[in-house]
């Protein structure tokens, strides 16, 4: 057994239904767990943001983004995080009714961090305690999820 091998810290999220539906297609077509394909999806994602870096992470129609989108800022890559209206229609709702599903993510100590920063950075109410303790990843593991082309199919369905 190998001691060094670092344990993943684990953090449920539960996905609506459109989201969940399009994992759980690919998982299918794959011949995968939903949860597998989930988790390889948000470790894309992830390891996009932690090319570009952060200081390059935007959220859509921020005051960063407006100022970007204006300037030439050509050979800049920007990685680009969907606003929070856009994210809030594909977050289960409790009106739905049990239509939502949890997924296990395991994040390495890196993405945890990274994925903290992402919350941070998008400064959602409630995402962060007064104290600066995050308080829930699943607006940025939704973000990210909805970034990538798989999820992104899915269109305007709303959760």
């Amino acid at each position: 057994m190998n001691l060094s091998v670092e344990k993943p810290n684990r953090r449920p999220i539960r996905l609506c239904s459109a989201v969940y539906d399009a994992i759980d297609s690919e998982a299918a077509y794959r011949g995968e767990k939903a949860g597998t394909v989930a988790n390889q999806i948000l470790a894309d994602e992830l390891n996009k943001v932690a090319e570009i870096g952060i200081k390059h992470c935007v959220v859509y129609g921020s005051t960063k983004y407006r100022s970007i989108a204006g300037i030439g800022r050509e050979g800049e890559r920007w990685y680009i995080l969907p606003a929070k209206e856009d994210i809030e229609k594909h977050l289960p709702s409790k009106s739905v009714g049990g239509k939502s599903k949890q997924v296990s993510f395991y994040l390495s100590d890196k993405h945890l961090a990274l994925l903290e920063e992402i919350v941070r950075l998008q400064n959602i109410i409630k995402t962060v305690d007064l104290d600066g303790k995050i308080h829930t990843l699943r607006f940025a593991v939704v973000g990210l999820l909805l970034n990538n082309k798989l999820i992104r199919e899915t269109g305007d369905s709303e959760c």
